[in-house]
């Protein structure tokens, strides 16, 4: 039945999986999967607390699944409720060290917290699995670093930074500008 769910969500059809949902959970009231795909659904239809409750069903059910934990921070920063969310990130992590949206997003907690190195730290984990927004989120960090050092006048490190992206992302066309227009005319 919650296969079933999942086709209806892939016809556009909430009403029909939402009755799905329904029978399994008449039938199973801790079903871990149905209380995970319903709280999906009202996270998606902009229902961030009714979505957030039934994650919280789904995680008292199965507090194991990194999905699970994954949705509940995303519920959880629809609600602005960034510990949270950065606390459900680190679980999903601990239970799934590879999940790459994890990384993405807890990265960002991160940097915007003024952990930056924490930030890249989990960013140079994505980009050895071939993550290629982990090289995108590493390039806007390392421009910021960019932009501050030739604020404070440090052309070298601004160069040395600008290099750093280069390598990590050779078609990088803010680091090719710095290079080439202001750090070595």
């Amino acid at each position: 039945l919650t296969w079933l769910a999942i086709l209806a969500l892939g016809r556009d059809d909430a009403d029909a999986a939402n009755g799905f949902l329904d029978r399994v959970l008449e039938l199973d009231p801790a079903n871990a999967e149905a209380h995970y795909v319903r709280g999906v659904i009202l996270a998606a239809q902009g229902e961030a607390r009714a979505g957030l409750a039934s994650l919280g069903k789904a995680q008292e059910a199965d507090s194991q699944d990194p999905e699970v934990h994954y949705r509940l921070a995303l519920a959880f920063l629809d609600l602005d409720m960034v510990l949270n969310a950065r606390l459900e990130l680190e679980k999903t992590l601990a239970l799934e060290p590879g999940h790459l949206r994890a990384m993405d997003r807890l990265g960002w907690l991160y940097y915007n917290s003024g952990y930056a190195e924490e930030a890249m730290a989990l960013w140079r984990r994505g980009l050895e699995s071939g993550d290629e927004q982990a090289r995108s989120n590493l390039a806007k960090a390392w421009l910021d670093s960019v932009r501050a050092a030739i604020e404070a006048g440090d052309v070298g490190e601004a160069a040395r930074l600008c290099r750093m992206i280069q390598a990590v992302d050779p078609g990088n066309k803010a680091a090719a500008y710095y290079l080439d227009y202001y750090l070595d005319p």
